[in-house]
Protein backbone atom coordinates (compact mmCIF):
# COMPACT_ATOMS: atom_id res chain seq x y z
CA UNK A 1 0.00 0.00 0.00
CA UNK A 2 3.06 2.15 -0.28
CA UNK A 3 1.73 3.87 -3.37
CA UNK A 4 -1.39 5.19 -1.71
CA UNK A 5 0.76 6.07 1.51
CA UNK A 6 3.28 8.02 -0.81
CA UNK A 7 1.01 9.62 -3.07
CA UNK A 8 -2.22 10.17 -1.17
CA UNK A 9 -1.51 12.47 2.21
CA UNK A 10 -5.29 12.10 3.07
CA UNK A 11 -5.30 8.04 3.40
CA UNK A 12 -1.31 8.21 4.61
CA UNK A 13 -3.27 7.75 8.88
CA UNK A 14 -5.43 5.48 8.22
CA UNK A 15 -5.13 1.64 8.67
CA UNK A 16 -5.62 -0.10 5.08
CA UNK A 17 -6.94 -3.32 4.59
CA UNK A 18 -7.74 -4.83 1.01
CA UNK A 19 -11.14 -5.17 1.56
CA UNK A 20 -11.52 -1.11 1.45
CA UNK A 21 -12.93 0.55 -1.37
CA UNK A 22 -11.71 3.84 -3.34
CA UNK A 23 -15.15 5.24 -1.92
CA UNK A 24 -13.92 4.50 1.99
CA UNK A 25 -10.59 5.97 0.72
CA UNK A 26 -12.22 9.21 -0.50
CA UNK A 27 -10.27 8.48 -3.77
CA UNK A 28 -12.31 10.52 -6.64
CA UNK A 29 -11.92 10.08 -10.39
CA UNK A 30 -9.06 12.30 -10.19
CA UNK A 31 -7.10 10.01 -7.83
CA UNK A 32 -8.10 7.22 -9.25
CA UNK A 33 -6.36 8.49 -12.84
CA UNK A 34 -2.81 9.45 -10.66
CA UNK A 35 -3.27 6.00 -8.77
CA UNK A 36 -3.34 4.27 -12.58
CA UNK A 37 -0.42 6.37 -13.68
CA UNK A 38 1.89 5.44 -10.80
CA UNK A 39 0.90 1.95 -10.95
CA UNK A 40 1.59 2.18 -14.36
CA UNK A 41 5.07 3.65 -13.63
CA UNK A 42 6.32 1.23 -10.61
CA UNK A 43 5.20 -1.93 -12.36
CA UNK A 44 5.44 -1.71 -15.68
CA UNK A 45 2.29 -1.76 -16.78
CA UNK A 46 -0.33 -0.70 -19.05
CA UNK A 47 -3.54 0.02 -17.12
CA UNK A 48 -6.12 1.33 -17.99
CA UNK A 49 -8.42 3.50 -15.15
CA UNK A 50 -11.80 2.43 -16.23
CA UNK A 51 -10.76 -0.85 -14.76
CA UNK A 52 -10.06 0.79 -11.44
CA UNK A 53 -13.35 2.37 -11.50
CA UNK A 54 -15.10 -0.78 -12.07
CA UNK A 55 -13.64 -2.44 -9.57
CA UNK A 56 -14.26 -0.94 -6.42
CA UNK A 57 -11.64 -2.32 -3.75
CA UNK A 58 -8.23 -2.51 -2.71
CA UNK A 59 -7.46 -6.00 -3.53
CA UNK A 60 -9.64 -5.63 -7.32
CA UNK A 61 -6.68 -3.25 -7.46
CA UNK A 62 -4.30 -5.83 -6.97
CA UNK A 63 -5.44 -8.52 -9.18
CA UNK A 64 -5.65 -6.36 -12.05
CA UNK A 65 -2.02 -5.40 -11.75
CA UNK A 66 -1.06 -8.93 -11.03
CA UNK A 67 -2.96 -10.26 -13.41
CA UNK A 68 -0.88 -7.84 -15.60
CA UNK A 69 2.67 -8.81 -14.50
CA UNK A 70 1.69 -12.34 -15.51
Amino acid sequence: MGILNDKFPHVRDRHLDVTHTFDDLDMDSLALMELSMELEDRYGVELDVSDLKAHHSLDDAVRIVSGLLV
